[in-house]
């Protein structure tokens, strides 16, 4: 192996800036990592700060929101209550309008039956009245 020595030089020289180099670009990224480390680092308390500032406001809002969802079970529950009277008074009405139909036909019989009824009871008040005079005439005549 005949190599001239200005080769291995170079070799060497070239090896050693590029070892430079390298551990030049390796610590420049460990110095980045090592600030954002540090930057993260920081910001944790302050992220968990705001966290707990945000909970606590949630937590503060906890019993108002108790009192609205009572006042919403409470609405809730009368307008259940009023629903079943609702339906009550629509079984009623059901029940209303089958009577209410039933005077209908009731009544409908009754004026069909008026003029006949009329002309008997004047044929009976007629018969009435000839018998009460007849009557009469029976009383005077026995008097």
């Amino acid at each position: 192996m005949d190599v001239p020595w200005y080769q291995l030089l170079s070799a060497a020289v070239a090896l050693a800036a590029g070892v430079v180099i390298t551990w030049l670009v390796v610590r420049s990224q460990q110095r980045k990592i090592l600030i954002q480390s540090s930057v993260s680092a920081l910001q944790v308390p302050a992220l968990l700060q705001w966290e707990l500032s945000t909970l606590k406001g949630r937590a503060s809002r906890i019993p108002q929101l108790e009192s609205a969802l009572a006042a919403s079970v409470e609405a809730l529950n009368a307008a259940n209550e009023r629903k079943a009277m609702l339906e009550a008074d629509v079984q009623r009405l059901q029940e209303l309008e089958r009577a209410r139909a039933s005077a209908a036909v009731g009544l409908v019989t009754s004026s069909r039956m008026t003029p006949a009824l009329r002309e008997r009871v004047g044929r009976l008040g007629a018969e009435l009245t000839a018998d009460r005079a007849a009557l009469a005439a029976i009383a005077i005549r026995f008097k």
